[in-house]
């Protein structure tokens, strides 16, 4: 060991690297001197100050199993050396084991032992500590999944090459799909989304979740109901629900109230009571749960993630119908909507810059000249399903969307949420072209068109750049924004008018124009579509306020399909100023008349007939009828006036019935609160 040290301690004495070498034999001898004082192992039999010394070289303590580190690493993978792992490629002809440390800070000196020194030669003798090893980094599937996906992302190459883009021809007949031989009418145009086949759906679905709760907890739902046995019934709840939207009130109760007569809607009581629309309210179903409701698969504790399951049929049913019935214009919209709900949902999101910031987020594609709506998609978050994380959520919505129009010269217009380079290069792979708003931190975006932030630039000025066919645009309005198209080009033309050329902007000399590229018109036009579509819709709202989310859905499907029937009867309508308040009107007022809350009573006031008897002339629906004995109702009124701080006596009581009014009344030689009832605005 002694022999060991010299050519330890002679190893840094010239340029040229020395080995100093000992066999296995001879250095096993030594280590079987456990007496000697110069040597000892890593046992506790360390004193304190050579554990501090073992600190010093180290950087930490020694195993507290007692075994040096030099055991400890053969059991461990080695990082950070050129040496090889296999210790037979390490030993020489002459059966020595060969380790180097190389101290970086130590030029030209290599340290050569055995194997084995590290075990019993003194620490002072060692010049430089082994290099911890490296921690490896464990990646998921999903983490390797989205490196190789951005491996395979394409390379831009952007130049100042004029791409001399335009919009190409479309050969498609926008409009509605059917041919309208005769005229059109509300009714019919919201019977192409919400046919008879839908209504009876609703029906079948409510009357099984009524029968299901009812019998399951009979306490809570004590409230008289029988079962919905009719259309006409289900669709004069909808059309009670189109009418709300229109006459807005505070409370569900002030449609039903007689209290104040000036406030006082007679007619809505002979379709549908209060009560009878609270109970189909209550008991709105879209789905079977025993049927619907996703099961653990084989080998699985947990269902299949599909959280829309409650309305998934109805879904079904409803989105296909939109698009069937409408052949879009050349420019389409993508953009999302948001249904308003606070209320308990695992997908619900918040929208800082939306009206209604917390709800559910639907993905929406729109014909960009009329604002149809096309399709939807309700967002519930990452495909869990699947397993794989959604790299581009923004494209994946897009490429969805697009399905059944590609290669037809469509036009996509988006914001800044979707587009990006990688999606027009897909978009154009499909045939589709596309204009829209891009970040300007996006990844593949030329940052040399980027504006800085200081010192401000001049406003309308811009830049531009090329890659094949997507053009990248920058322009600086009150701030900047900038553009991805594929059907402009960064010039206008010499034909162009002038008052094209800019857009008008207030500033404080005035009004003036300010130079903007080709492509900021078309945006403008043709991005409103969503838009247009939530702006018709939030004029007259027709959802209620609902605790369950299910219902939140059913009433935007409601409104979209309301309005999409309303651009299809203006299609129709060629010359005919319609407005959608009046559609909604005629819309709500031809399904509740299919529907009489009792038979007895008509749809409207008869003619009277001259030639019948004065006996069968001006009767009215209020016929008295003979049931059980009740309390009077104008008795109890007059009495409850007449003692409210005192105990009151006991009201008459009556068998004389209103069949109309559905109250009892005291109709006898003593009093005639009949016709009390009927004639006085005032009881008492």
């Amino acid at each position: 060991m002694r022999n060991l040290g010299s050519a330890f301690s002679a190893a840094g004495n010239g340029d040229l690297k020395m080995a100093a070498c000992c066999s296995n034999e001879e250095f096993s001898g030594q280590l079987s001197l456990e007496n000697d004082s110069d040597f000892s192992d890593f046992g506790d039999s360390d004193s304190d100050e050579e554990q501090a010394i073992d600190d010093n070289i180290y950087g930490y303590p020694n195993d507290v199993e007692g075994r040096n580190f030099a055991e400890i690493d053969e059991d461990t993978e080695s990082a950070g050396s050129d040496f090889d792992c296999d210790d037979d490629q390490n030993v020489d002809a002459n059966g020595v084991s060969e380790i180097a440390f190389v101290n970086e800070d130590t030029v030209g000196q290599v340290f050569i032992s055995n194997e084995r020194d590290d075990a019993s030669t003194d620490t002072s003798t060692t010049s430089n500590p082994p290099r911890p090893r490296k921690r490896r980094r464990v990646t998921t599937g999903n983490q390797n999944q989205a490196r190789r996906l951005q491996q395979q992302q394409p390379q831009f190459i952007w130049n100042q090459n004029n791409p001399n883009n335009t919009v190409p021809e479309f050969h498609l007949r926008p409009g509605p799909t059917r041919v309208w031989g005769g005229e059109s009418s509300p009714a019919i145009c919201f019977q192409l989304f919400w046919d008879d086949a839908l209504f009876e759906f609703l029906r079948e679905m409510t009357n099984k979740n009524a029968e299901k709760k009812r019998a399951d907890n009979p306490d809570k739902h004590k409230s008289p109901w029988r079962p919905i046995t009719s259309l006409g019934e289900m669709k004069a709840f909808i059309g009670v629900c189109v009418a709300m939207g229109i006459l807005k009130l505070p409370d569900l109760h002030d449609y039903w109230q007689k209290s104040y007569r000036l406030f006082e809607i007679g007619q809505w009581n002979e379709h549908m009571s209060r009560e009878r629309f609270k109970g189909i309210m209550r008991y709105l179903k879209f789905c079977d749960e025993e049927v619907d409701k996703p099961q653990p698969r084989d080998g699985q504790d947990q269902p299949s993630p599909d959280k829309l399951y409650k309305v998934r049929r109805f879904l079904d049913k409803l989105l296909p119908k939109y698009d069937q019935e409408w052949v879009s214009h050349q420019w389409l919209a993508i953009d999302e909507q948001m249904i308003p709900f606070r209320g308990r949902v695992s997908f619900r999101q918040f929208v800082a810059n939306k009206p209604s910031r917390f709800g559910i987020k639907v993905w929406a594609m729109a014909d960009g000249n009329s604002g149809y709506i096309l399709r939807q998609q309700i967002y519930t978050g990452k495909n869990v399903e699947q397993g794989i994380p959604e790299v581009g959520l923004g494209a994946r919505v897009v490429l969805d969307l697009t399905v059944g129009y590609q290669d037809k010269n469509y036009i996509l217009v988006t914001d800044n949420f979707y587009t990006s380079p990688i999606l027009a290069q897909k978009l154009l792979a499909r045939g589709i072209d596309c204009l829209g708003t891009v970040k300007a931190n996006n990844k593949h975006f030329p940052k040399d068109i980027i504006f800085p932030q200081k010192p401000k630039p001049a406003r309308g000025s811009g830049s531009w750049r090329s890659c094949q066919k997507i053009l990248a645009v920058s322009w600086y309005d009150n701030k900047p924004v900038y553009f991805l198209s594929t059907v402009h080009s960064p010039e206008h033309s010499t034909d162009t008018p002038q008052e094209q050329r800019g857009v008008r902007r207030r500033s404080k000399g005035g009004a003036a124009s300010v130079p903007c590229p080709p492509l900021l018109h078309d945006y403008n036009k043709y991005m409103c579509g969503i838009d247009r579509a939530d702006q018709n819709n939030r004029y007259y709202s027709v959802g209620r306020k609902c605790k369950r989310w299910p219902p939140r859905v059913f009433f935007h499907l409601l409104e979209t399909s309301i309005n999409n029937a309303f651009i299809i009867y203006k299609a129709t309508q060629a010359g005919k100023r319609l407005t959608s308040k009046t559609f909604r009107m005629t819309l709500a007022t031809h399904l509740m008349s299919g529907y009489i809350a009792n038979n007895n009573i008509p749809v409207a006031r008869r003619r009277v007939d001259a030639n019948l008897e004065p006996r069968l002339q001006n009767v009215g629906p209020h016929i008295p009828v003979i049931g059980p004995s009740r309390v009077c109702a104008v008795c109890s009124a007059r009495l409850s006036h007449q003692y409210k701080h005192e105990k009151r006596p006991r009201p008459a009581r009556s068998i004389i019935r209103c069949e109309t009014c559905d109250v009892h009344l005291c109709l006898n030689t003593n009093s005639n609160c009949f016709s009390v009832w009927h004639k006085q605005q005032k009881l008492f």
